[in-house]
């Protein structure tokens, strides 16, 4: 199958960004979720009783706070992916890298192989996509109307 045209990558780059902020940004539910329904969450998982200590229902809260914060960049960053291509491979590359260390920190503190395993392989996966759809972007050159736009303030010449 022949690689995507620079103007296809974009659109499926767009795509792939929105859709996985529509999924991440769903973590803005066990913000605020009652607690006993993040208990019978980690029970349910096979996780064993979740710790009664104050920090432990903080540290779940601020991280889905910090995953719907993550999904809702990324619907941004799908609104004009040629202007935050830095910012879509940043992200891409980052998200991989905490996911491999996720693996390392999340065997450390006992949690099973499918946990840590299913979340590196998402982020792999998704920040793969992301990274070979902003290549082919990236050989698009840009429109001339954007090369010719002024620069900031500091760039026109005062008068």
């Amino acid at each position: 199958m022949p690689a995507p045209s620079p103007a296809d990558a974009e659109r499926h780059l767009a795509r792939l960004l929105r859709a996985t902020g529509a999924f991440v940004l769903l973590a803005i539910v066990p913000l605020w979720m009652p607690g006993a329904w993040i208990a019978a969450t980690h029970r349910w998982l096979g996780l064993g009783e979740f710790p009664a200590a104050p920090i432990a229902e903080y540290l779940a809260r601020s991280v889905s706070a910090l995953c719907a914060f993550y999904g809702g960049l990324l619907v941004c960053l799908s609104t004009d992916v040629r202007r935050y291509l830095p910012l879509v491979r940043y992200q891409a590359l980052a998200i991989m890298a905490l996911t491999l260390g996720g693996v390392v920190v999340g065997r450390w503190a006992g949690m099973p192989w499918w946990f840590v395993g299913s979340d590196a392989v998402a982020g792999w996966i998704c920040g793969g996509l992301t990274l070979a759809l902003s290549g082919r972007v990236d050989a698009q050159p840009t429109p001339a109307h954007v090369a010719a736009a002024p620069g900031p303030a500091s760039d026109r010449p005062r008068g």
